[in-house]
């Protein structure tokens, strides 16, 4: 086999094993009943959040950085906010939820790089096991090698996007993606979250711990509020006379 496919098979395979997961997790971005992120903002979010992996790699590769992977685990913190986040969506219900959405949209117009940052730290948080394996991919790749193996996850990260948005955009698939979004996806996102943090061992750096409980705290504090709201809504709204 030549270099050049010996090189595009080793990418391929490096790619796919480490991002089916993400894949999964586009899915649910780009699900035709989300209005935020726009599509144009998770593919955005996903080039550079692979595109981060990828220099971390290479850079704790050539020695000159070399981020623990605790430090790395607290980007588990993003799945976790965006759960809770669709969590209450799902309390407050289909209007009040679609309200909610348009005041992120209006929030996202101010600022659009939101959104595109929400999207890259998810796949940052994920990808663990993507800097391993690739510092392991790139380790022994010559200029040549290197080249066509950036430029084979630069494509595929874009054939990833499509095939997430053109499953999305299946009849068949439609409803049931829906349904996992309003019921399930907030679970995965915040297992997902969970999982990361767990495996970066967290507890084992006391600063890192008290960060994350600290974030977390903010976060459980801000869903109790809003269940609050919402609740003292619909009270009020099923107190007032019809």
């Amino acid at each position: 086999m030549s270099a050049f496919g010996q090189a595009v098979m080793e990418a391929t395979t490096a790619f796919s094993a480490t991002n089916i997961d993400d894949l999964f997790i586009l899915m649910v971005f780009f699900n035709p009943s989300t209005t935020t992120p726009k599509p144009w903002q998770v593919v955005c979010g996903q080039f550079l959040g692979i595109s981060v992996l990828v220099a971390v790699s290479l850079l704790s590769l050539l020695g000159r950085l070399a981020l623990p992977p605790a430090v790395i685990g607290l980007l588990g913190l993003f799945p976790i906010s965006l759960g809770l986040s669709q969590l209450a969506e799902t309390w407050a219900g289909p209007a009040d939820a679609s309200e909610a959405k348009d005041q992120a949209a209006a929030s996202l117009s101010e600022g659009l790089g939101a959104a595109i940052l929400g999207v890259a730290g998810l796949t940052i948080a994920n990808g663990s096991d993507n800097i391993s394996v690739y510092m392991a991919l790139l380790g022994n790749c010559d200029s040549f090698r290197l080249q066509v193996i950036l430029a084979m996850f630069a494509l595929l990260t874009g054939v990833w996007c499509l095939l997430a948005w053109w499953l999305t955009q299946t009849a068949a698939l439609a409803e049931p993606l829906r349904r996992f979004q309003r019921d399930l996806a907030p679970i995965l996102l915040m297992g997902i979250g969970a999982l990361v943090l767990v495996d970066s061992h967290i507890l084992a750096h006391p600063p890192l711990a008290v960060v994350a409980l600290a974030c977390l705290g903010v976060m459980v504090t801000s869903l109790i509020h809003q269940l609050r709201e919402f609740l003292a809504g619909r009270s009020l709204s099923e107190a007032s006379p019809r």
